[in-house]
């Protein structure tokens, strides 16, 4: 099982927010304040097999000599929705509350596919996300997103096209396209070009990620 790390607020609002291994500093202590703050509970899931879990279906790894993905995100999506959080919500005696799931990365990528594949969330975040994986914007266009979904919150760093890998420089094409294809139905949608790096700096894209979500 994944870690599980649980910030409690007092409204009912929940984010499940899948975090990368290496933000877990000032992360989580912004992540701390913030559910204090604004009541927003956060669970934050982190110890997961970051290329398997997260993605879709099996792709080639990107870097030379890097590892393959697994495309095991159904296994996960399942654990997150019949193990992590109904377990969680118990615990934290909270029933039926408006769910958020926000992702970073990978994290981002399994997110937008997974408002596609289950209907346990009403707004979603995507920091950063993977949206170069193959066969993303096709498969996108040909599915439906959860008709649960009241708004979605996209951010992507302007210089993340710059990389020299080719199969991910087309991040912002696709993001651009995805973002497109969403508006077209209807959804609410923020999209924030930052300027930075992958997902770097990233506590001004978790604050204005958290503040649109909570509106």
């Amino acid at each position: 099982m994944p870690n599980i790390s649980i910030y409690s607020g007092k409204s009912d609002r929940i984010c499940y927010l899948i975090l990368p291994e290496g933000l877990t500093g000032e992360s989580l202590q912004w992540i701390e304040e913030n559910a204090l703050e604004t009541g927003f509970t956060t669970v934050v899931i982190t110890g997961i097999n970051w290329n398997d879990d997260l993605t879709p279906w099996e792709a080639e790894g990107v870097f030379k000599k890097g590892k393959p993905f697994g495309g095991k995100s159904e296994e996960f999506l399942k654990a997150l929705t019949e193990e992590i959080i109904p377990e969680t919500e118990l615990k934290l005696g909270i029933r039926n509350p408006k769910r958020s799931l926000v992702g970073i990365s990978l994290s981002g990528l399994f997110t937008l596919w997974a408002i596609h594949r289950c209907d346990a969330f009403s707004s979603a975040g995507i920091i950063s996300g993977s949206f170069w994986y193959d066969n993303l914007v096709t498969w996108i266009k040909a599915n439906k997103i959860s008709t649960r979904i009241e708004k979605i919150y996209i951010t992507l760093g302007d210089r993340e096209k710059n990389t020299k890998n080719s199969r991910m420089n087309c991040v912002e094409v696709n993001t651009n396209e995805i973002v497109q294809h969403i508006e077209n139905k209807g959804i609410n949608l923020e999209y924030i070009l930052f300027e930075g790096t992958h997902f770097s700096p990233i506590l001004p894209r978790l604050k204005n990620t958290f503040e649109f979500l909570n509106k």
